[in-house]
């Protein structure tokens, strides 16, 4: 007798804690390009590097935002 075939309900799973991708990520994602198409004698590490340096003064820090 064969074994009965468990279906999934859901074509994608995330793995057991994973979690979203950070605010961080996600500026460096949209910066990198923006960075590079300015200025486009930088290396990626130049280009990685002031997007990183961006971010400290970035509005989409929370470290940036008004205390409450």
């Amino acid at each position: 007798m064969p074994k009965a075939e468990a279906k999934s309900t859901s074509a994608v799973k995330k793995a057991p804690g994973k979690k979203g991708t950070s605010l961080y990520n996600q500026y460096m994602k949209a910066e990198l390009p923006k960075v590079k198409a300015k200025d486009t004698t930088l290396t990626h590490r130049e280009a990685f590097k002031k997007c990183a340096e961006n971010w400290g003064s970035a509005p989409e820090n929370p470290k940036n935002k008004p205390a409450e």
